[in-house]
Formats: C-alpha cells, structure tokens, sequence
C-alpha cells in the first residue's frame, strides 16, 4: 500500500486533478491554499513579498502497481507537459501500514 504526498502551484490544481482522475483514483484530498517554501522555486507565502500558494493532494493507493503508474505520470508532466519549472509538481511516496475506513 502506498501514500503519495504531491505539492505544486495552485495554477496547476485543476490539471493534476483531472490527471488524477483520468487514471480512475478514487481515494485522494485536495488542500487548495498551502503556504511553502522550497529551495527549487520562490516561496508561495501568500505575501506581497511572497504572493501566490500551492495546493497539496494526497493519495492512498492499495495496489502498489497503480500507485507506479501514477507516479510515472506525475514525473511525465514534469517533463512534458509543466509550462516551467516553477509549475513542477513535487512528489513524495512511502508505505502505509495501515489503510481502512471502518
């Protein structure tokens, strides 16, 4: 079982959602205004210093096999379709021990 952590500007929100749910997940949080930092882009503090914020999904996937193919689509619009760096999408994934809702 895997969780997967995706941070990225809110400018992208809707598109990472609809990749998303192109691929049929079912279980995932949106957390649309999220103040960052980072050391690859400006920090998205919600400032006039520091305008614009990031949107976190999180993703919890049983099928370790979907959870790759996810990734790998994560790592694909990095490379082909994010219109720039600071539109990248940040991905983190570790196992889960536990996963249930009853």
């Amino acid at each position: 079982m895997k969780f997967i952590f995706c941070t990225f500007s809110v400018s992208i929100l809707d598109e990472i959602t609809n990749l998303i749910d192109s691929m049929g997940v079912k279980n995932y949080q949106v957390i649309e205004h999220a103040l960052s930092t980072s050391g690859d882009t400006a920090p998205r503090l919600d400032t006039p210093v520091w305008p614009g914020h990031d949107s976190i999904i999180t993703i919890q996937l049983i099928d370790d096999q979907k959870a790759k193919q996810i990734i790998n689509k994560l790592k694909e619009y990095n490379k082909e379709i994010s219109p720039g760096k600071d539109e990248n999408v940040t991905v983190c994934s570790w196992e889960m021990e536990n996963y249930f809702t009853d």
